[in-house]
């Protein structure tokens, strides 16, 4: 039997021996979504809620430490917040966009992200 046929029947023994073992209810990632149903979360969603800005700035300690929210509030004439989470990056502004920003009772008419593309 050449080297070829042998390597093949080894690859196909190993393909049918993990499809025989998979089950459809296995997990194959277990992930927790970011701002799932944290304190955080509910500060973010309370403070959209009370303050009902017409921007939301979203990104994160880079945008904390470097936008003054006040100062930019009152530049623009809009009542603005700031969403933000240190070390974050896009999944995260994503999810935040997603589950947070969007399924608020109060919508904002422009939302910012703020981030470096690179260090």
């Amino acid at each position: 039997m050449s080297s070829f046929i042998r390597a093949a029947c080894a690859l196909l023994v190993i393909a049918l021996a993990n499809f025989i073992s998979w089950s459809p209810n296995d997990v194959l990632v277990e992930h927790k979504p970011p701002l799932e149903n944290t304190i955080r979360r509910k500060w973010f969603e309370r403070k959209l809620e009370e303050v009902q800005p017409k921007i939301v700035l979203l990104g994160n300690s880079i945008m904390d430490e470097g936008v003054d929210e006040k100062a930019f509030s009152k530049l623009t004439a809009t009542q603005t917040i700031k969403i933000w989470d240190g070390g974050s990056a896009s999944a995260w502004w994503y999810l935040a966009l997603k589950n947070v920003i969007v399924e608020a009772n109060h919508k904002p008419q422009i939302v910012l992200l703020f981030f470096r593309d690179h260090f």
